[in-house]
């Protein structure tokens, strides 16, 4: 009876040493789980991105609308009216300066060339293009030198009209009415449509005993001349920011992970060996008493 009861307490001995065991691998196996979702979360994550906006550079004036035409050569836009108009000039003056009011586009930079539709007289006239400043109470363009006039004075001696390119060079600012046409020393025609937005106006006649400079203006009527302006489009200095992404070793992470389970692993073995020791011992010792 006593060895039957000392052989029942050698194998609960037994069982519970393997429940030990169950248990170590257990919590291994919990181990690598943890191990593998922190894997998981350390994947790299983009920060937010921000998109500042920029705004508008003026305040356009409550007048002309500009006409906006094709680009050219996808490197410059015109404003203006780039159509031959369908009315004429009538009972022009040598020496005078026509002018008609545009308004240039948010995106306005340096205007390169103004182009008007001109018709002369067989012998000829000498015209150059001319920028004036808008007066904004008088809603005319200011007085004295104009703020920018063409490289160049062209022959206009076509009888039935055609287009005279002038080179310029100047910085418009955009959203801004400015005074656009020509100068001419003798007889010029220029075409035009009737609009509501734009007007005309031409200069007192230059001579040899009035003042040089523009000083009256003379209403032509609610009209738009056949000009446009080319100009060289402003490059915006908006800018949308990437997402950052905070990078991580991978193969460290991956390595750091296979030590802590082989750490884990060789504390289990420790255990186990311990464990059996101790029951081999336990067993022994019963046989021997």
């Amino acid at each position: 009876m006593g060895k039957k009861l000392t052989t029942q307490r050698e194998r609960l001995k037994i069982g519970i040493a393997l429940a030990m065991l169950v248990i170590s691998f257990i919590f291994a196996a919990f181990s690598l789980s943890q191990n593998a979702i922190a894997i998981n979360l350390s994947s790299p994550t983009p920060a937010p991105t921000s998109t500042p906006i920029s705004n508008s550079a003026a305040t356009p004036d409550p007048t002309a609308s500009p006409e906006l035409a094709n680009s050219v050569n996808g490197t410059t836009i015109e404003f203006g009216h780039a159509h031959i108009g369908k009315e004429l000039s009538y009972l022009p003056t040598a020496n005078t300066i026509t002018l008609c009011n545009y308004t240039t586009p948010p995106n306005s930079g340096i205007i390169a060339q103004i182009s008007v539709y001109l018709a002369g007289i067989p012998e000829g006239s000498n015209v150059s293009a001319v920028i004036f400043a808008n007066e904004p109470e008088a809603n005319f363009p200011q007085g004295g030198e104009p703020i920018a006039q063409s490289f160049e004075t062209l022959n206009v001696s076509s009888v039935s009209g055609q287009w005279y390119n002038f080179t310029m060079n100047y910085s418009a600012s955009p959203n801004k009415v400015y005074w656009l046409g020509y100068y001419s020393d003798n007889i010029t025609h220029y075409f035009f449509d009737t609009s509501n937005d734009t007007i005309t106006v031409t200069s007192q006649q230059e001579n040899g005993t009035s003042v040089k400079l523009p000083v009256v203006w003379y209403y032509q009527g609610k009209a738009t001349m056949s000009l446009y302006a080319i100009y060289t489009p402003v490059t915006l200095n908006s800018f949308v920011s990437q997402p950052t992404i905070t990078p991580i070793n991978l193969n460290s992470a991956i390595h750091e992970s296979s030590l802590s389970c082989w750490d884990t692993l060789f504390v289990l073995l420790i255990i186990v060996a311990e464990t059996a020791v101790v029951v081999a011992h336990q067993i022994r010792n019963r046989r021997y008493n």
